[in-house]
């Protein structure tokens, strides 16, 4: 039996999630989509909630990797914020659900018991690939039907137009982004959806899925398509009275398909994060380890446990490293993790020395 599945977020409120983020310990706000490293777990949500409200609330949240926006939500939904990705149709759908744009409907998508299957995912809502080739159970070969989003993409590049500027193709984005693989909506080097579906045994959605309802928790966002580099570092002005900094970028030494960075970009993003603090900026930095070097003139700087859930199978997940680094925030290693996931960081701390010795 496939799961029904509504839209994200349904049924909170403004006033619901500005209590939530007031008080660490309440649950998460749910993000609008799914992100790949995406922070909505309540060893992220908890502790920064509770830096935020060290700085006094109110603060404008600056965040160069939004990703899924996991992190505005649940400490500043309502206020003010910076929010940028390098991902152009990611912040097109963004926006759309911020300016009540985005409804997708899914009803062309279901089978007579209200599934979309593994053989529509693949033909008629992805679409096929230059290099796709027909199987026994889809077909996947080149060209794509007709409305799928490689067919929409197909059409929109063939006459030199940006795919984040049509609304249809942003949709049906926002659908692949839903079904693709840990939430991460591959795109191959010319630009075609190539991901596999998470869930082969089928996906089941209400029939319309209206994303209104988190118009006002982002009303007051400027969502911006920007990657981080050198513009970025020209055209954001940073407020040390008024800002609050957390940044999530794709981690060193562990680059995926999205936002792959190496080193150049990675000293540079952490230059400009110890600049930032030393000008008394709280802020907020989440990492691999293989970054610790870089962030060592923060106020503190530590390795905390994470479960790593990049493997399909549980029995293939083991914990990993990720550094965390504090600046202006009020807080230390002990009191962003607790007492219970000290005790698990320390113990994970010398399993991890263990290896090096």
């Amino acid at each position: 039996m496939v799961r029904r599945s509504p839209v994200r977020g349904l049924g909170l409120t403004l006033d619901e999630a500005l209590s939530r983020s007031r008080n660490p310990t309440a649950a998460s706000v749910p993000p609008p989509l799914k992100w790949t490293g995406g922070k909505g777990h309540e060893r992220y949500i908890r502790p920064l909630r509770q830096a935020y409200q060290n700085t006094g609330g109110g603060r404008r949240i600056v965040e160069p990797f939004v990703g899924g926006m996991n992190v505005a939500l649940n400490v500043a939904p309502g206020q003010r914020g910076l929010l940028s990705d390098a991902d152009p149709m990611l912040v097109a759908a963004l926006n759309a659900m911020k300016n009540k744009e985005l409804e997708l409907d899914w009803s062309p998508f279901l089978n007579d018991e209200g599934v979309l299957d593994k053989r529509t995912y693949y033909e008629k809502l992805r679409g096929g690939t230059p290099r796709g080739r027909k199987r026994d159970d889809f077909d996947v070969s080149w060209p794509p039907q007709p409305n799928s989003l490689n067919a929409i993409l197909d059409g929109i590049y063939s006459s030199q137009r940006r795919p984040e500027l049509d609304p249809d193709a942003v949709k049906r984005w926002l659908m692949y982004q839903n079904l693709a693989w840990r939430g991460l909506p591959r795109m191959n080097p010319q630009g075609y959806a190539n991901y596999s579906m998470n869930d082969s045994s089928g996906f089941r959605p209400e029939t319309t899925w209206d994303y209104s309802h988190f118009s006002p928790l982002m009303s007051n966002y400027d969502i911006m398509a920007m990657p981080f580099g050198e513009e970025y570092i020209k055209n954001t002005r940073i407020n040390p009275e008024d800002d609050f900094i957390v940044i999530d970028p794709p981690y060193m030494g562990e680059e995926s398909e999205y936002g792959a960075s190496g080193f150049d970009l990675q000293r540079e993003l952490a230059r400009w994060a110890t600049h930032q603090a030393d000008e008394g900026t709280p802020l907020v930095v989440f990492n691999s380890p293989n970054a610790m070097d870089l962030y060592d003139g923060l106020d503190d700087v530590f390795v905390a446990n994470r479960p790593d859930l990049s493997a399909a199978s549980a029995q293939n997940r083991k914990d990993k490293g990720e550094l965390v680094g504090l600046a202006n925030v009020g807080m230390r290693e002990k009191d962003w993790l607790g007492k219970a996931e000290l005790m698990q960081t320390k113990l994970f701390d010398m399993a991890w020395g263990s290896v090096f010795k």
